[in-house]
């Protein structure tokens, strides 16, 4: 699974950690939610609001990939397409990459 982003670890599972304020929300993506406290946001998608004090934990992951020979992070955009992003100005140049916010293959 490609993951990018601040996630904490909540009841055994690595859930997206979104803060807005002083609220932090809880994302599970899937199917079926095995947390009977998350609301339904949307389809395949449970959110859980938690104030500060109870996020006891939370770390930044990046996924990374090599193309062609250059490292970049990667993130799902969709299930078929995928984001890759570098400060590489070289990397740019040599793969003759359009320089945009995130570059779609």
């Amino acid at each position: 699974m490609i993951k990018f982003g601040t996630y904490t670890l909540y009841k055994g599972y690595f859930l997206r950690l979104v803060k807005k304020e002083d609220v932090f929300t809880l994302i599970f993506d899937g199917t079926e939610c095995p947390f009977t406290n998350f609301i339904k946001y949307a389809e395949n998608v449970y959110v859980l609001n938690l104030k500060k004090e109870e996020v006891l934990n939370a770390l930044f992951i990046r996924t990374k990939c090599i193309y062609k020979g250059y490292e970049f992070d990667l993130t799902a955009l969709n299930d078929n397409k995928y984001g890759i992003v570098t400060e590489s100005k070289e990397a740019y140049e040599r793969l003759n990459i359009e320089y945009r916010k995130m570059a779609i293959y």
